[in-house]
C-alpha cells in the first residue's frame, strides 16, 4: 500500500530489494516502518529460514532474529491499556 502510495523514489531500490528477496523464497515480509528494517515470517519453517538466510547473505542483508514471547502484563496492567 505504501509503495503504490509514495513510489518506488520514495521508498529506495535497497527497502524493495529487501522485501522481493524475501518473498521471491515465499516468505511474508513487510515494511518495519520508515525504512532500513523488514519483518520476515517464514511460514514454511526451518528449511524456509535457511533459503531466507542464504539469499539475503547474497543480497547483502543482515539477519536479526526475533523471539516472540509471552506478554508480562498483569491483569492491572491490561485493564488500564483496554479502558484508554
Amino acid at each position: 500500500l505504501r509503495r503504490s502510495m509514495f513510489g518506488d523514489n520514495a521508498l529506495g531500490a535497497l527497502n524493495i530489494k529487501m522485501i522481493e528477496v524475501a518473498r521471491r523464497v515465499g516468505a511474508a515480509s513487510k515494511f518495519t516502518g520508515s525504512g532500513g528494517a523488514a519483518v520476515v515470517f517464514c511460514p514454511d519453517g526451518p528449511s524456509q529460514v535457511e533459503l531466507l538466510e542464504d539469499a539475503y547473505h547474497k543480497a547483502g542483508f543482515v539477519i536479526e532474529p526475533v523471539k516472540v514471547i509471552p506478554s508480562l502484563l498483569n491483569d492491572i496492567d491490561l485493564k488500564s491499556i483496554s479502558s484508554k
